[in-house]
């Protein structure tokens, strides 16, 4: 249905969005002003998400391995299926109350065997 209202040439929102339109349509009409918005575009970092972060994500926000992670035993948020997703706050949280520990897994204690009779046996010498 038509209405029988004369049409205005624009519908106007707000004297700052009117503002801000005309500072966007100026800057679209400057190429220096374009290029440069289209460089910060192309040099900024995606945003972090800091919610629902798989191992991978977790490991890549926190600056360390994926297997430091999971031996940091970082309790995760929530599950989705049975894919743990973690809280990028609750794990730096869990991090600082576990303090700095040795993430490394424990070596195992090798005894050292003494082969020289069978070297000797062999005809070989040991180098010292």
């Amino acid at each position: 249905m038509q209405s029988n209202q004369p049409r205005t040439e624009r519908n106007t929102l707000s004297p700052v969005a009117d503002a801000a339109v005309a500072l966007l349509l100026r800057i679209l009409r400057d190429p220096d002003l374009v290029a440069a918005a289209r460089a910060l575009v192309a040099t900024a970092p995606p945003p972090l998400k800091s919610v629902d972060l798989t191992p991978k994500e977790l490991a890549a926000a926190l600056g360390a391995s994926s297997a430091t992670v999971a031996r940091c035993k970082i309790t995760p948020s929530h599950y989705v299926g049975q894919s743990p997703r973690y809280d990028l706050e609750s794990a730096r949280a869990q991090l600082a109350a576990r303090g700095r520990k040795a993430t490394a897994p424990p070596k195992k204690n090798v005894d050292n065997i003494d082969v020289s009779d069978v070297a000797a046996r062999g005809g070989l010498r040991i180098a010292k």
